[in-house]
């Protein structure tokens, strides 16, 4: 009985995911996340100095347009699903389904982040490939490993933004609070050593930008301890959309003073 259940909510699962894959799909704003931003990235890192760069300056570049941009995908394609449904009125039908809050919501991210992550990757290997950006990674297995990671992540911090967004009455202020400030705040373009010291302590609760230290490092020997607190940052991530999830459940069900619309 219990394998037959199991059974079900994966297929829900992998059912939803795929919907949401084929919705960010058709989306103008992935063609933005995932195509232009990462030319952008690599075009301001890379192109001024196309006949100077050496390995490090190119898995420098490489690993942090790959986060920063999926940071961006993340929240607008991402987390931004839940804020669009609220506005909508659909967020109700969502999440007292077949598949519990929880699992609802991880569906959509994992369809959402899977596109992103490929679109991103795809977009990154084409500029390399055309303007002859010479990467060779020490570690490919590792920057393999490191691309899923991307994927893991950008999942985990997805859900707790999301967690954030059903529980705000400001969903579109709140998805703009994540996004450009902790793009510029949070390590992923600006190193945490050129920010004055009241904003540098941001990066650190960023799980991406751990794994951007990793990737970086992946030229020479692997910063594991990078990775290592990024995997905790995750967890946390995932701790927290927990605590949102069951802190919107008590509302609706208990106080009945939740709003889903």
């Amino acid at each position: 009985m219990m394998t037959t259940h199991l059974s079900a909510q994966l297929r829900a699962i992998i059912a939803s995911a795929k919907i949401q894959l084929l919705i960010v799909a058709k989306r103008p704003m992935n063609i933005a996340t995932g195509i232009i931003t990462p030319w952008m990235f690599l075009s301001l890192f890379l192109i001024p100095r196309l006949g100077n760069l050496n390995q490090d300056q190119i898995t420098h570049a490489i690993s942090a347009t790959i986060t920063a941009s999926f940071w961006a995908a993340s929240i607008w394609s991402g987390a931004g699903i839940i804020r669009r449904e609220k506005w909508m009125g659909t967020l109700g039908h969502t999440l007292s389904g077949l598949l519990s809050p929880m699992a609802a919501i991880l569906a959509k991210m994992l369809g959402a982040v899977a596109y992103d992550v490929t679109l991103i990757t795809i977009s990154t290997i084409s500029f390399c490939l055309i303007f002859r950006i010479p990467f060779h990674s020490t570690h490919p297995f590792l920057l393999a490993a490191g691309i899923i990671l991307v994927a893991v992540f950008g999942v985990c911090s997805s859900i707790l933004i999301a967690g954030l967004l059903i529980n705000s009455r400001n969903p579109f202020h709140l998805t703009n609070a994540f996004g450009t400030p902790m793009l510029l705040l949070g390590g992923l373009l600006i190193p945490p050593s050129y920010l004055p010291p009241a904003v540098s302590w941001v990066s650190a609760l960023i799980n991406l930008y751990w794994l951007r230290q990793f990737l970086s490092s992946l030229t020479t020997i692997p910063d594991w301890g990078s990775l290592l607190i990024g995997c905790f940052v995750s967890t946390c991530y995932l701790l927290g959309a927990w605590l949102c999830i069951r802190h919107m459940v008590t509302r609706a069900k208990v106080r009945g003073t939740f709003e889903f619309t």
